[in-house]
């Protein structure tokens, strides 16, 4: 036999064992394929290349090279990492086998009959060789961008580890079975049909891939990864072999798997080899076909998901899009959080999805909800301004509204390990902690009393409105207020006045001398009134001052549905408590109901988020906020830090931010 037709025949061994054999099938069909046959060179005895030159000294210290792993064999290793988490806790529904079901299912499969002749080959391919589909298409293989191939390898080991656990589990017969007038046009597999493995196996591909890159070239990236993904599960349903939900669960399967690989720091470190693997390489200004149908990635499938899954009608696909729900859990959130969304948004079917719902969400999820929790005690914190501050230019104007082509403003990671949220303990203080923050970001995190600024800008209050004014507003103060302090007053040190005092105790002679000394002008400051003509561009000017180096306070509505239990507001759903992400709000029903201020410190580009992006935040609750930071609530921005920060989206500060600080 030819040699180099045995060292293929080995190293396709070696592939497509560890494409379709899993682990085993990928070591010991790539080991011993690849030495088949004559593949390896011939031995050499170690005498005759020594000579007459005496004996060879040994070479201590060597170490394999990482670069000369095999990829297929370098993804077993990941493999493994991924195996020892509790991958078994994402659960598919059970594929709903009943009389009516399947005759809808047999029903759809037969309409797409007709295309089998024209899909054929394709399908044919992606049967026998799924890995090099993809290969092909991000232009790579183990000489050429080995990570790539490392993570396509990767995810088509993890698509049999789980994909095969849940086919035994569910046992699902194939469509053949069902309805054996289907005949299919490619062999029946020998294992059982739900999941569909190369729905899944392809849509985890295509989210591994994609995560690699940021912003619009994870976007330009994405489309082709999409599609590639979305024709391979649909030539497995016209040639006969899977039913629609199968593809289904298998898209759900990619969602929550690549979540779980997100949090390995061995998938980490490929992501950003694979991103390196293309250098250079940007994003065009137009598409080549303009009457291509333009997505919107991982929110767009997760709304057709949910249609499919969850039957929704035009008024509940309509909410999820306004919403920019993301996940099952956020439309937890979103349903739980609003009684009244049903009268309000006539056909929500409140109850009945919330059934629906509660099968698909995640178990950390499902844990953080069900953990016994006290609302808080006060939420009330930043007033609302009542008129717009006369004077100036709005710096928003001309300026261009869409962020995602802007560049990310990290937050290094040891500021965020040695700059630990602090907490107001319930108490309406935040601005006195949003605006310390951002000074103590300008000072390299010396820590200044937050109980000085409040108390002094309180007291500041006081001189302006009627005591009845006072009390409705639950001791709330604002931005300006802050600034006016700052200038006047200045600021101390915390050990000097700390976060505990009383609210009633005024400050000692000592203590205002020491914050005279810190006096500070020239602080930039806008008041956007509720109500008034919105200035453009509020989130631009935003990132604007951020990308200056310069630390940012905003401050803006807590919203809540009039009928919710006290206490529960978008601040507070699982997905902010858990996660730190603040949920956008939905108006109507939810009203405006108090204030809240944070100090922004950081920004994530999202070509998905309508403005573009999302806003990351100190906040000033403590470390039982956000206590699963940095756990993603779902695929894709924001990436919220640590816990006790969160994100707000770049729409939620466009529309509803209603004061901007920012020190110089």
């Amino acid at each position: 036999m030819d040699a180099n037709v045995s060292a293929d025949g080995g190293t396709d061994g070696g592939t497509d064992g560890g494409t379709d054999g899993g682990t085993d099938g990928g070591t010991d069909g790539g080991t011993d394929g690849g030495t088949a046959n004559g593949a390896r060179p011939p031995s050499i005895d170690a005498g005759s290349i020594e000579g007459e030159r005496g004996e060879s000294p040994l070479l201590a210290g060597a170490r394999f090279p990482d670069a000369a792993w095999s990829p297929e064999l370098r993804a077993q290793v990941l493999l493994a990492e991924f195996a020892a988490t509790d991958w078994r806790s994402d659960r598919p529904d059970p594929p709903d086998d009943s009389a009516d079901a399947l005759k809808d299912e047999v029903k759809a499969l037969l309409e797409k009959m007709p295309r089998r002749r024209e899909r054929l080959a394709e399908t044919v391919s992606q049967a026998e060789a799924l890995r090099s589909c993809w290969l092909q298409l991000m232009v790579a293989d183990a000489m050429g961008r080995p990570a790539t191939t490392t993570m396509v390898s990767l995810c088509i080991a993890v698509g049999h580890l789980v994909g095969m656990h849940w086919k035994w589990h569910f046992k699902r017969a194939r469509p053949a079975q069902v309805y054996p007038a289907l005949l299919p046009s490619v062999p029946t597999p020998p294992h059982a049909s739900y999941p569909s493995n190369h729905a899944f196996q392809s849509y985890l591909v295509a989210g591994g891939l994609r995560s690699a890159f940021e912003g619009p070239l994870a976007t330009a990236m994405g489309g082709p990864l999409d599609a590639l993904a979305d024709r391979i599960a649909q030539n497995r349903e016209i040639a006969g072999v899977h039913f629609a939900s199968d593809t289904l669960a298998g898209a759900w399967l990619a969602e929550r798997t690549l979540i779980r690989l997100r949090t390995l720091p061995g998938f980490t470190a490929l992501l950003a080899a694979v991103a390196a693997e293309y250098p250079g390489l940007v994003a065009g200004d137009g598409r080549v076909n303009p009457s291509a149908r333009k997505t919107r990635g991982r929110p767009r499938r997760f709304l057709d998901m949910a249609k499919a899954e969850l039957r929704l009608n035009d008024a509940e696909t309509d909410l999820l899009r306004r919403a920019g729900v993301r996940s099952f859990e956020a439309l937890h959130d979103l349903l739980v959080e609003t009684p009244s969304l049903a009268q309000v948004v006539p056909g929500v079917r409140g109850a009945d999805l919330l059934k629906l719902i509660e099968p698909r969400l995640g178990p950390a999820f499902r844990e953080a909800r069900d953990a016994p929790w006290a609302p808080p005690a006060e939420e009330a914190g930043a007033a609302a301004p009542a008129s717009v501050r006369e004077g100036g230019v709005w710096p928003g104007t001309g300026r261009p509204p869409r962020l995602a082509s802007d560049a990310d403003i990290a937050l290094p990671d040891d500021l965020v390990r040695a700059w630990p949220p602090r907490n107001q303990q319930g108490r309406p203080t935040c601005v006195g902690f949003a605006v310390g923050a951002a000074l103590e970001r300008q000072r390299n995190g010396a820590k200044l009393s937050a109980m000085f600024l409040y108390q002094r800008a309180l007291r500041l209050r006081r001189q302006h409105l009627s005591a009845d004014e006072l009390a409705r507003q639950g001791g709330s103060t604002k931005l300006s207020d802050a600034a006016e302090v700052l200038q006047t007053d200045g600021i101390c040190d915390e050990a000097l006045w700390e976060d505990d005092v009383p609210l009633t105790q005024e400050p000692t002679p000592q203590v205002l001398a020491a914050a005279a000394a810190n006096r500070l002008n020239g602080a930039f400051h806008w008041d956007i009134p509720p109500g008034s003509p919105r200035p453009p561009n509020v989130a631009r000017v935003v990132l604007d001052l951020l990308a200056a180096g310069r630390p940012v306070v905003i401050a803006l509505p807590v919203f809540r549905d009039p009928t919710a239990p006290g206490g529960h507001s978008n601040w507070w759903t699982t997905g902010a408590r858990a996660h730190g992400i603040v949920p956008d709000p939905v108006v109507p029903p939810w009203e405006r109901s108090t204030g809240h201020a944070v100090c922004v410190l950081g920004f994530q580009k999202d070509e998905e988020e309508p403005v573009g992006g999302w806003f990351i935040f100190r906040n000033s609750v403590g470390n039982d906020w956000a206590f699963r930071a940095p756990a993603p609530l779902h695929d894709g921005p924001p990436r919220v830090p640590a816990r006790g920060w969160g994100a707000l989206s770049a729409s939620h500060v466009e529309q509803h931010c209603w004061e901007i600080f920012s020190p110089p």
